[in-house]
């Protein structure tokens, strides 16, 4: 089922996060509304609340590759797909690897969301 969400809430959300998926950084426009969501960071499957702290704006085709992931399942799933091993293993697999003992080259994958807040500190 579907959220459904008050176009309050939708604002508020929309406004608070510049307009930009959190996870990728593309531009959203507001009354294109089928080019975005608002995502919960912990999924409600999950125990994630609709609560603002708990919702970021996402385009489409991130909030649909997150789908029921919490945030570091995700973020494991967006560095295997951007590393030597895309298409060859999936996350849970990298993941089973490291825990026998197995050296991954995988690079650390940052959200558009935690590169501003980083770039903000820098500067």
């Amino acid at each position: 089922m579907a959220n459904k969400f008050s176009t309050i809430k939708k604002t508020r959300v929309f406004t608070r996060d510049g307009e930009k998926c959190q996870y990728c950084g593309v531009a959203l426009v507001f009354k294109d509304v089928n080019s975005w969501a608002l995502d919960h960071v912990i999924p409600k499957s999950e125990g994630g609340s609709n609560d603002d702290s708990n919702l970021k704006l996402a385009c489409k085709s991130c909030n649909s590759a997150k789908g029921n992931r919490d945030i570091e399942q995700y973020r494991k799933h967006c560095a295997i797909g951007k590393s030597i091993y895309a298409g060859i293993i999936n996350s849970m697999q990298a993941e089973k690897l490291i825990d026998l003992g197995v050296v991954l080259d995988i690079p650390l994958h940052l959200f558009h969301f935690e590169a501003v807040k980083k770039a903000s500190v820098v500067s």
